[in-house]
């Protein structure tokens, strides 16, 4: 390789550092916007940034993030899931993408997405009580309350679990479980809307 060459290739190498450090530089700029709840200027930066190095894989997340907090679920879920395809642990990726899928009201989705994530972190209460929820919508009461008793084990002193759990009790006509979980949330919150459905509660 002559003199020449050799230069053109090492500015080539020099350029293509650069290019990585500025790329970097835009991530690191959209996640201090996204941390302050600057959702618009955050998915500006993650944007220029993955348009620089579209191999930034880290930065996936916090753009699907920023667009779910913006109320933009198709692209939530574009960026959220396309995380998850490089990353199969990435279970943050998973729960977001099924809390976009929720709110389009796309349940059966969500439902899907949420038990991904939980069949790879199952110690959150949160994912369950978003699939059971999702669950109460579509009608499957038993189901809801398999991932509700799941909920209350994991948070016991959580009212809102005891009364979720009361109420899919309560749809799949277990009125005795339906009124002891009631009680339960009771204790915690003195007017839980599981008394609505569970006749009572608290007898």
């Amino acid at each position: 390789m002559n003199l020449k060459a050799a230069t053109l290739a090492l500015g080539a190498l020099l350029l293509a550092s650069c290019a990585q450090k500025d790329a970097s530089g835009y991530i690191a700029e959209g996640d201090k916007a996204l941390a302050a709840g600057k959702n618009e200027q955050a998915v500006r930066l993650y944007e220029q940034g993955l348009g620089m190095d579209p191999g930034l894989k880290r930065g996936y997340n916090p753009l699907g993030t920023a667009y779910l907090r913006l109320g933009n679920y198709d692209q939530a879920i574009k960026y959220l899931l396309y995380a998850a395809q490089d990353n199969p642990s990435d279970y943050d990726s998973l729960a977001k993408a099924a809390s976009a899928y929720m709110r389009k009201n796309e349940t059966a989705e969500a439902i899907t997405y949420f038990g991904k994530a939980i069949a790879l972190k199952q110690d959150i209460p949160e994912l369950y009580a978003a699939r059971g929820t999702c669950l109460m919508k579509l009608q499957k009461p038993q189901e809801a309350a398999a991932d509700f008793e799941k909920l209350t084990a994991l948070s016991p002193d959580r009212a809102e679990g005891w009364d979720l759990l009361s109420q899919s009790y309560a749809a799949a006509g277990e009125a005795k479980k339906a009124r002891e979980a009631c009680a339960r949330a009771a204790k915690q919150d003195g007017t839980p809307a599981c008394q609505t459905f569970a006749g009572g509660g608290t007898q």
